[in-house]
Parts: C-alpha cells; sequence; structure tokens
C-alpha cells in the first residue's frame, strides 16, 4: 500500500485498532520500540521546556516512525546519524498505527519529540514548534543558504495562520488522467485537454464496449473529480476563500454546484467500470494496468506501486485533469503533497531535535531513502536524474511549472480541520455513488464548513 494512502486511510477510516507499545533504549544504540499487549502504552518520556543542552551531554529523542518505509531504511539513517552524533540517542516507535500512538501519547501528555502532522489542533494546542525562523537557517551540514530552499516549492512546509509549522517527507503528485497509450493508439485517440473532450472519449469507448474509467469507491480517490472541476472551474481563490468563511463565499455556489453536477455525470453516464460502488483502490489500479479500462484518475506513483502486477506488454502515460471551457482555474495547478513532519514545541532538546530534523531531510539521507523505497522525496536533487523514471520526469516538470498547488489532505485548502475533511471526502463518495443530489452535496458541505467555523 502506498504510503500517502496507508496514512489517510488510517486518519479517514480508523480501521486499525491501537497497539500497545514500549520502548527500552540502550545507550548509543538505536532503540527500537517493540509492541506489547493491546490497551497498554509504554509512556514516551515527558518533553518540558529546558534549556539547551551543552556540547557532549547525553540526550535521547523520541520520534515517531511510519512502518511503510522499511525499519531497515529508517536504521540506515539512525545509525549514520548517532555515528555523528555520539551524545544522542535515537529512540524510535515503529508501525502503522503511528496516528493512533501520536494521538494516544498526546492526550497523555507525553509528547513525542519528533511526528507527523495529522491535526492542526496540535498546532493551535502549542504542541508544534515554529518552525519559520529555523527554516531561514542553513540546511544539514552547510554554511550558507536556508533549509527552506532544499525544499521544492509545491508542496513545501505548510504556512498555517502566517506561519511554517513542517517540513516535507516524501513527495507525490495528483489529480492526472492516466490513460491506455496502445488502446488510444489503436483507435486514433488522444488523450484529453479539455472537459469535452474526457466526454467524447468516454463516449466512444463506451460504443465500442470499453471501459472508460477504472474506478473505486475509495474516499481518498474518488474525491478528486470534485476537488479538480473545482478547482478548474472556480479556481484557488474562489476555494481558499470559501474555507476562510470569507464574505460572499459558500460551498453552494454556482461554481462548486456545478462541478459537483459535471463529476456525477460522470457516474450518471456510465463511465466507470461496472461494480466501481465496491471496489477497492488497488483492485481499480489493477483493472486498469491490466488493460480493463481506457483511463484511471490518480496520481504519479500507479506505476511504482504496481510493477508487480504492470504486464510488459502494457503502455501507459498521463496528462493534467482537463481544463473546463469558461472556468477561472489555472490549469497548471494539481494535487501535490507530502507525509508533513512536525516538532515538538515541549521538547527537553530543541537544538539537538531541530539537527536530526535536519538531517532526516537532508540530501544525504533522502537519496539514501529514494535508493531504498524507489519514491520521490521533498528534498531537491534526492533521486538523480539517471534514476528517474519517465514518470517521475513528468511529475517533476509538472510541479516546476505549476503556479500553485493543494494537499492531498483536504486541509489547509478544502477545509480547516483533518475531521471535517474526513467528512468531505465521505459526502464525495455519496454523490459519485448517486446517493445523494449535487444540490444536497454542496447543502452537506455549507454545514460542513459552518461547523468548522
Amino acid at each position: 500500500m502506498n504510503r500517502r494512502k496507508c496514512f489517510m486511510i488510517l486518519a479517514l477510516l480508523a480501521i486499525v485498532p491501537m497497539l500497545a507499545v514500549g520502548c527500552a533504549p540502550s545507550p548509543s544504540t538505536v532503540a527500537p520500540v517493540t509492541q506489547s499487549l493491546p490497551g497498554t502504552v509504554a509512556p514516551v518520556a515527558t518533553a518540558a521546556p529546558a534549556s539547551p543542552t551543552s556540547a557532549g551531554e547525553k540526550v535521547t529523542l523520541n520520534v515517531v516512525l511510519s512502518s511503510y518505509w522499511q525499519e531497515d531504511w529508517w536504521k540506515k539513517l539512525i545509525n549514520k546519524f548517532e555515528a555523528d552524533h555520539p551524545n544522542i540517542t535515537i529512540n524510535y516507535w515503529f508501525g502503522s498505527d503511528w496516528t493512533e500512538y501520536t494521538q494516544t501519547q498526546i492526550a497523555g501528555g507525553e509528547v513525542p519529540d519528533l511526528f507527523w502532522l495529522t491535526r492542526y489542533e496540535w498546532i493551535d494546542d502549542g504542541l508544534v514548534m515554529d518552525l519559520t525562523d529555523v527554516l531561514k537557517t542553513p540546511a544539514y551540514g552547510q554554511t550558507t543558504g536556508t533549509w527552506q530552499d532544499t525544499f521544492y516549492a509545491h508542496p513545501g512546509p505548510i504556512l498555517y495562520k502566517g506561519k511554517y509549522w513542517t517540513v516535507p517527507w516524501d513527495l507525490y503528485t495528483d489529480g492526472y488522467i492516466w490513460y491506455n497509450v496502445d488502446l488510444f493508439n489503436q483507435y486514433g485517440k488522444q488523450p484529453p485537454q479539455t472537459w469535452n473532450d474526457l466526454l467524447n472519449l468516454c463516449q466512444f469507448f463506451k460504443s465500442k464496449n470499453i471501459n472508460c474509467f477504472a474506478q473505486s469507491n475509495d474516499p481518498l480517490y474518488i474525491n478528486q473529480w470534485w476537488r479538480m472541476l473545482s478547482q478548474r472551474i472556480a479556481g484557488m481563490d474562489k476555494i481558499r476563500a470559501t474555507v476562510a468563511n470569507q464574505k460572499g463565499n459558500a460551498w453552494t455556489d454556482p461554481e462548486f454546484l456545478q462541478a459537483a453536477t459535471m463529476a456525477q455525470d460522470v457516474a450518471n453516464k456510465g463511465y466507470f467500470e461496472a461494480g466501481y460502488e465496491g471496489m477497492n483502490y488497488q483492485t481499480a489500479q489493477i483493472e486498469f494496468v491490466q488493460g480493463h479500462a481506457a483511463m484511471m484518475l490518480i496520481g504519479d506513483w500507479l506505476a511504482g506501486e504496481m510493477k508487480d502486477s504492470w504486464p510488459t506488454t502494457f503502455h501507459a502515460d498521463y496528462v493534467r485533469f482537463p481544463t473546463v471551457d469558461g472556468g477561472k482555474g489555472d490549469p497548471t495547478v494539481q494535487i501535490a503533497g507530502t507525509s508533513d513532519i512536525v516538532l515538538s514545541n515541549k521538547t527537553q532538546h530543541p537544538k539537538e531535535l531541530i539537527e536530526f530534523a535536519k538531517w532526516m531531510t537532508s540530501l544525504e539521507a533522502t537519496t539514501q531513502m529514494a535508493a531504498d523505497s524507489g519514491l520521490l522525496y521533498g528534498t531537491k536533487g534526492s533521486t538523480p536524474p539517471d534514476k528517474l523514471t519517465s514518470y517521475d520526469k513528468k511529475a517533476l516538470d509538472f510541479l516546476s511549472s505549476a503556479t500553485d498547488s493543494f494537499d492531498w489532505y483536504a486541509p489547509p485548502d478544502f477545509t480547516i480541520s483533518f475531521e471535517t475533511g474526513d467528512q468531505m471526502f465521505n459526502a464525495c463518495v455519496g454523490l459519485m455513488l448517486k446517493q445523494m443530489t449535487p444540490e444536497q452535496f454542496v447543502q452537506k458541505l455549507e454545514v460542513l464548513r459552518q461547523a468548522d467555523h
């Protein structure tokens, strides 16, 4: 499972029960946390504010690591850092239920030193370190330049309430129309550039008894129809003004109703593969790469994630989401996101924690992780040019020419809170499964928006 989907599925659906953990760090060694009996949690050492440690003083940092990246990959980074900083021990918790673990630790007053942002109230509650000034300092091992300049602009550190709070880890782009190259060539068709192109293609393939789109019912995927159409029709300024509760803006406005109507129209016309209502995202992806559909709306990671199911005879490519006639949205804008790293504002060792975060996102560290995982990372140059696939190169080219982006997560661009974002995505499922009308859908979103404020 792709890490970004793994992260959001856990947060959105809460389907993984919380596992208990305990930790027993050993001096000067990497100290993994091992699982214990469900229902018990061994606390991370309380991180109360303290003065910076003196040089050479023994320091332990407690960090949360996701199991999407293999433990051995993490150990390489940690071992190198500890070798270069013999006074610092990295005590890590490692697992798939990282969201639940972090929430439990925070609820108990035990804030990890480094963790992943999934709740904006953690910032509001003063638990997250303000990195605005820190990002202006040199990157790991550097004496000039800034840490912030080492990251791609889209996405970069999250700007929330006028300050920066995160640093990016991995990198992904989404909202593309993938298409079956051989099928398109067979019928002399070109990939869609406009919404009318897309509808005409779907009408043609349906007439040939060919599935137009492989599609799942997963809220993290199916929401992209309405969100991408909203961006193309209304533009990001209108979307952000609506989220910010600026006077005269609401989800019931004509632009968003038009997007909902157009999105549902794809389902109403039978352009999704039969049975999509009960299809998970893995099955939908396999259906596409096995040649059972002409197109699929998904991100740049498809080829990498499906490499074990991708026939050698199958050829695919992708284009940006189509433009809409009369739309105000910039056609270069796309979904782009990262797994956001945050540092505790309650840490006892801010200097050492910042040093570790800088190492973790350094060119050396991310190049190693890119080589191990085959994924893209938010640090510029982490994947050498000769290691980039054609799909990677296209994604980075699109990013470099993009004037803006919005995240795979609903906040901060489509909702204020993650909880409201979860409900928005679930409402998108209702829209695309024809369980509610477009009018009912935008009314639901407006109720959620007002509750956010």
